[in-house]
């Protein structure tokens, strides 16, 4: 996810950077923003831990992480008019995508030890530990992160009763988040994930969920232009039947410009 976006994001500022400017979140307020909810709670539930690996709990034991960032989330985008989008249910071909994010949860091996797949989650972190490397430790800690539909049912609660709209998707976030920006219901979809991308959302902003510490400015995305598909295309140099090799720097521009106006 991470490489995808920094790869997609380097891709566009090569080869297409008149799509992409600095703004600041004020410049977004009064406006409607669409959000992928279950990235943002993967993320609080990564991010707002107690110490280490140990999430926010309350009295009962029950994790609330993602309650406390989805609260103050929220808060500071309201005057943005933000709007929720909770994924449905995955569709057929993600099922072996799936599979495998749920195998390396499990993980066959880490920090560099090759150790059984009966090991607990717990053993692993021991071992991580041991090896004293925090970077070894931050890699596990986002492996073993899973957004539950408990999790999903709790901040569908929570942002109802802070009267913030919220839209179950039947499938993929993504693909509702760009559908409801194409559709001019929202004004833009902001994500860590640069899927939505790809589902053709005209404006498409990063780090717009950054904490104000970490003072990153918004990066906005505008690939509603036809020129940039004219822009991308001339920078490919090879006619459109040929940009479809899978997984490349090419497949991925033709995948952003697919999603957009047709020609």
């Amino acid at each position: 996810m991470d490489s995808l976006s920094e790869g997609l994001t380097k891709l566009l500022a090569d080869n297409a950077p008149n799509t992409m400017k600095e703004q600041k979140v004020e410049s977004y307020f009064s406006r409607r923003i669409v959000v992928d909810a279950s990235m943002s709670i993967y993320q609080f539930l990564v991010v707002v831990r107690r110490k280490g690996t140990q999430m926010l709990t309350n009295e009962a034991g029950e994790v609330t992480s993602h309650l406390q960032g989805m609260f103050y989330q929220t808060i500071r985008l309201l005057e943005a008019g933000i709007n929720y989008v909770f994924d449905g249910k995955p569709p057929d071909l993600k099922k072996h995508e799936l599979a495998k994010r749920f195998s390396k949860r499990a993980g066959s091996s880490h920090c560099g030890i090759c150790i059984s797949l009966s090991l607990s989650l717990s053993s692993l972190y021991i071992l991580c530990l041991q090896s004293q490397n925090k970077e070894d430790m931050e890699k596990f800690s986002k492996r073993t992160v899973k957004v539950t539909q408990h999790h999903n049912e709790d901040c569908k609660k929570l942002v109802r009763l802070m009267d913030v709209p919220v839209v179950e998707a039947p499938s993929e976030a993504e693909a509702r988040c760009a559908a409801l920006c194409k559709a001019g219901k929202v004004y833009v979809v902001a994500s860590e994930d640069m899927v939505s991308l790809t589902f053709g959302a005209p404006i498409f902003l990063r780090y717009l969920m950054d904490p104000i510490s970490r003072k990153v400015p918004v990066m906005e995305f505008e690939i509603s232009k036809r020129r940039m598909y004219y822009c991308l295309l001339d920078k490919l140099k090879r006619p459109r039947i040929e940009i479809f090799s899978p997984w490349t720097n090419r497949s991925l521009l033709a995948a952003v410009m697919l999603g957009g106006p047709r020609f």
